[in-house]
């Protein structure tokens, strides 16, 4: 018997009910400073996630959405923000692109506004800031989201590239940034 449904009996029957918020642990603070740590995090979260504020009665969230190929960095960025929250499990579909996939989303708006404040958008046009750009913690980050390294082979020789996926002010400053470091 679902929790729902004993709720329902009770209601029905009269009983008044006082439902506490269930309230799950997070770390809000964990971006408030810009280290290694934090700047290969927003790195990932400029990749592979996104903050949004669709709910006018709610807090701005944010969602990261994962192949299940990748649980391990879902479980390490929900631990890096010492979260309380379930890691979701969706099932292949169009909405995954095809294959199995976890989500972890949280609501705050210190979060919210923290990678606002650092340059994410609500949409494909994210410009992180200076101090992130300069950042080789922030890219690990991004590549590591959004980045991959292929080989292959012509007439008996192999090749290694080097590619990273994403919106193009995202990729007009990975460009800027390792044009510093020639």
């Amino acid at each position: 018997v679902s929790h729902k449904f004993v709720f329902a009996l009770l209601k029905q029957a009269g009983v008044k009910l006082i439902q506490k918020p269930r309230v799950l642990s997070l770390d809000e603070t964990v971006l408030d400073q810009i280290t290694p740590r934090s700047a290969y995090v927003i790195g990932f979260i400029f990749a592979d996630g996104y903050i949004t504020n669709d709910h006018p009665k709610r807090s701005p969230k944010l969602v990261i959405h994962l192949s299940e190929d990748d649980v391990e960095h879902l479980k390490n960025i929900r631990s890096f923000f010492r979260s309380g929250h379930k890691l979701v499990y969706e099932k292949a579909s169009k909405k995954t692109y095809g294959g199995p996939s976890y989500f972890w989303s949280v609501r705050s708006h210190n979060i919210y506004n923290r990678l606002r404040a650092y340059g994410m958008a609500l949409g494909p046009e994210s410009k992180p800031v200076r101090e992130l750009v300069q950042s080789r913690d922030f890219w690990r980050g991004v590549v590591d989201g959004d980045g991959c390294v292929e080989t292959s082979e012509s007439r008996g020789r192999y090749y290694a590239s080097f590619k990273l996926y994403g919106h193009v002010p995202l990729l007009e400053r990975f460009v800027a940034f390792l044009a510093t470091k020639r």
